[in-house]
């Protein structure tokens, strides 16, 4: 980078943490655990993927790893699910300090016009474990709450069936978008589940009494909070 480059950097990063010390409900919402996630999803395989789960193709995956995706693709094939199989991708991240085989989903509002992602969910493959939840960082910090949490223990064909079962509820999740509106303008939204009113996304920070414009159901079938 040249010093004239540099400099600018410098003011440009100067000019922001000025102005959301300033403006705080500027900065953009952040998770409860792990680091702030720009979504730009990283894939190894190229955008418009028809394969199920996709991945590397050098990923080495074990004899249970190769049964456990292959089970799993069968039945994403068979379930009519309401998503691409873009959405969904297999890899490897650390788990409890080893690196596993993880299979996910990423919930998109299908409402708005930019197809807005709201939350992975996914879960970690073992050989004979599963455990997931959802994931809000670019590290795969596992989150487990009350709705999304799964863990079970069976032979890689038990898992795939089970953990495809849970894929199909949480397509079913009922998620409600909550649309901030200023001067006939949104100027932001947040995603919360709908029974519960748990925030699952924003796109900037939202303040206690931030009035809302307008709710719509984005997915599931409940429409209440």
């Amino acid at each position: 980078m040249t010093p004239e480059l540099d400099a600018l950097a410098t003011a440009l990063n100067v000019r922001i943490d000025d102005l959301l010390t300033t403006s705080p409900r500027l900065a953009p919402w952040r998770p409860k655990i792990g680091i702030a996630l720009l979504w730009c999803r990283s894939r190894f395989s190229c955008w418009g993927s028809d394969v199920w789960f996709d991945c590397d193709p050098e990923l080495e995956l074990t004899e249970e790893g190769l049964r456990f995706v292959t089970a799993l693709r069968e039945r994403a094939e068979a379930g009519a699910w309401s998503c691409d199989p873009d959405d969904t991708y297999a890899t490897l991240a650390v788990f409890e300090n080893r690196t596993e085989l993880l299979v996910t989903l990423d919930l998109r509002d299908p409402v708005s016009e930019s197809d807005a992602h709201i939350v992975t969910v996914g879960a970690f493959f073992t050989g004979s474990r599963l455990i997931g939840g959802e994931f809000h960082d670019q590290l795969y910090t596992l989150e487990r709450t009350l709705e999304t949490a799964i863990e079970l223990s069976g032979s890689p064909e038990f898992l795939a069936e089970r953990v495809a079962e849970w894929f199909t509820a949480m397509l079913a999740l009922p998620i409600l978008r909550d649309d901030f509106i200023v001067d006939g303008r949104v100027v932001n939204r947040q995603w919360v589940l709908a029974r519960t009113g748990r925030q699952l996304a924003s796109d900037f920070r939202v303040e206690p009494g931030d009035p809302v414009g307008r709710t719509v159901q984005v997915r599931g079938e409940v429409s209440d909070r």
